[in-house]
């Protein structure tokens, strides 16, 4: 499945050098007597190294009208290429002077990107991810990987967001969570660490009701004096019976 979006339409005229470099980065443009032309040139990572690019040279000798017959296929990001053809090769012919080059970078492989999601986070508590998709599949699998084991948490997710909880049996530890996209498995986004923490601990939740069953005999015990008193006493001794 190819997919195409084009991250740059920069240009490079050879009469001056100027190089205009914004996703994709020219450089060491060189044009010799003979016309031979050379340049180097790095595409810009989006957000994963397993992106992949099909990238198409296009030239004001022919107004930009077909891209040169030049086939650059499956290049990285973040990795410098290096370009040289002959200008007479490609140019129509009887064409000379100035000339502008202009790359057209194409994503063949643009993994799914997780925009948000809980790096930490407790045992049987709900987790929340979202994610974008620039071959805007229709479902997805959320998973947790743990050891080369895979756990499901959902199956067929429609959109591109996430909130469930946990499973009660997804034991703590380190964890990668992945987003697999239904029918394009090349697109899984690349994996993400979180970490499932216990849950609190039993003594603390008991210490807690003992602490709120003190402060309601408080005020159960504050609450037998006289009307707008505020406090209570406790009743005298009895009275001594007559001889």
């Amino acid at each position: 499945m190819t997919r195409k979006k084009t991250v740059l339409s920069g240009l490079i005229v050879l009469t001056t050098l100027y190089s205009f470099a914004q996703d994709i980065e020219i450089q060491n443009l060189r044009a010799t007597r003979e016309g031979q032309i050379a340049f180097d040139y790095t595409i810009a990572k989006g957000h994963s190294d397993r992106e992949r690019y099909d990238v198409q040279i296009f030239t004001s000798a022919d107004n930009y009208a077909k891209p040169l017959a030049i086939q650059i296929s499956d290049i990285p990001p973040e990795q410098n290429q290096k370009v040289s053809f002959r200008g007479a090769d490609h140019f129509p012919q009887g064409y000379s002077g100035s000339v502008r080059i202009r790359l057209v970078a194409e994503a063949t492989l643009y993994p799914v990107q997780i925009t948000n999601y809980s790096k930490k986070i407790k045992m049987g508590a709900t987790m929340n991810i979202s994610w974008q998709d620039a071959g805007n599949n229709s479902n997805y699998d959320v998973v947790l990987k743990q050891a080369g084991k895979s756990n499901t948490l959902a199956n067929g997710v429609s959109g591109t967001s996430y909130s469930g909880t946990l499973p009660a049996d997804l034991g703590k530890g380190s964890y990668q969570l992945l987003i697999i996209p239904s029918g394009d498995q090349q697109s899984t986004s690349d994996q993400m660490s979180v970490s499932i923490t216990g849950k609190m601990g039993l003594g603390i939740k008991v210490l807690g009701a003992l602490a709120l069953g003190g402060v309601g005999i408080l005020a159960s015990a504050g609450g037998g004096g006289g009307e707008g008193t505020g406090s209570a006493s406790l009743p005298g001794p009895p009275d001594t019976p007559d001889n």
